[in-house]
């Protein structure tokens, strides 16, 4: 839900965290009871209607996203699968074309409509509704988007990949990022910069990416500060309503400052350990 929300934020047209947080809820059971319709050809001609012109709207969503740029994610499939708004284009489009067919096909011929079809919708609509809480998203962030978003202790957190590292005592610049992150990979040579002066606090990486991730980021990127991997929970509550990278300044687990996707520069890290 956390990733949803924040691919939703990212199209620029709604910013409130709550409304944005009810629409992806609501998008999620909507799209399971639409999907089961199809299954089960519960009013097909509705529902096959009602389906093009969401084929049409996230394809006028995802046109615009490619149009402006800047969108990395067109959100289509959550984490499973990372698509551009671009290819998303070209799969709405398949999608679109197929539906149209369809509902040609049904012609007007009216379907028997039995009431397990009928609850079969209705039991798909219920689980997409309780589904994220399923998975863990607390139904009290949405009237409080700031709940325990940078509240986690992070003397709690078990990072792999870093097993030197004791957060609770000492001062570390931590970087919140991801591997596939533009960003966060232009990032790099200032972090490192940062990471080889002996004056400022220990530059470490907290990523959710898996090893091979890292590792592959270590060889393309060649960076000097060591990257370690964190749930994605944790990750998320870490990084709020901010985007990637996060920088955060912490000394003996308290937070002294955070910087959001701009890497700080050395004279006011140095003013905020002061």
């Amino acid at each position: 839900m956390e990733l949803f929300i924040r691919q939703i934020r990212d199209y620029g047209f709604i910013s409130h965290y709550s409304l944005l947080a009810l629409i992806a809820w609501g998008l999620i059971a909507f799209e399971f009871a639409l999907g089961i319709a199809l299954l089960v050809s519960f009013r097909p001609r509705l529902i096959l209607a009602i389906t093009a012109l969401l084929m049409l709207f996230f394809l006028g969503v995802n046109s615009w996203a490619w149009l402006i740029g800047g969108i990395e994610d067109c959100g289509c499939f959550g984490v499973w699968v990372k698509r551009t708004p671009a290819e998303g284009i070209v799969e709405d489009l398949v999608l679109f074309a197929a539906v149209c067919l369809a509902w040609i096909g049904h012609g007007h011929v009216t379907v028997p409509q039995p009431r397990a079809r009928v609850w079969a919708v209705i039991i798909a609509c219920i689980v997409g509704l309780i589904l994220p809480i399923t998975f863990g998203y607390p139904v009290s962030r949405i009237y409080n988007p700031e709940l325990d978003a940078i509240e986690i202790e992070l003397g709690r957190l078990e990072i792999q990949g870093l097993k030197d590292i004791n957060l609770k005592n000492g001062e570390y610049l931590i970087v919140f990022m991801l591997t596939d992150c533009h960003h966060c990979q232009e990032g790099v040579p200032d972090l490192n910069d940062l990471a080889e002066k002996n004056d400022l606090p220990t530059v470490i990486a907290l990523t959710p990416n898996e090893k091979w991730q890292r590792m592959e980021f270590e060889k393309d990127f060649q960076p000097v500060f060591p990257l370690g991997q964190i749930d994605i929970d944790a990750f998320l509550h870490l990084l709020g309503e901010s985007k990637v990278p996060r920088f955060m300044l912490v000394r003996d687990l308290r937070v002294l400052k955070i910087w959001d996707q701009s890497v700080p520069a050395k004279d006011i890290i140095m003013q905020s350990l002061s």
